[in-house]
């Protein structure tokens, strides 16, 4: 992963193979972890996400068209 901030110089590398320890599932990143995604939730919701915009292209059909 790329980070922007500064490098451990102490830190080990483990470009061919994993770092010896269980280091578990933190680390840097924590901080700028979100709990929520708008993405995963519309990718989740897609059919009741087009069931609502055709249900408003339809009003608005309605609306335009035969409530004149």
């Amino acid at each position: 992963q790329q980070y922007d901030g500064p490098e451990d110089p102490n830190r080990a590398h483990n470009l061919w193979e994993p770092v010896p320890g269980d280091h578990g599932a933190h680390g840097s990143f924590d901080e700028r972890a979100k709990s929520r995604s708008l993405q995963w939730w519309i990718s989740q919701h897609r059919g009741w996400i087009a069931l609502g915009a055709a249900a408003f292209l339809l009003a608005v059909t309605f609306v335009f068209f035969v409530a004149r």
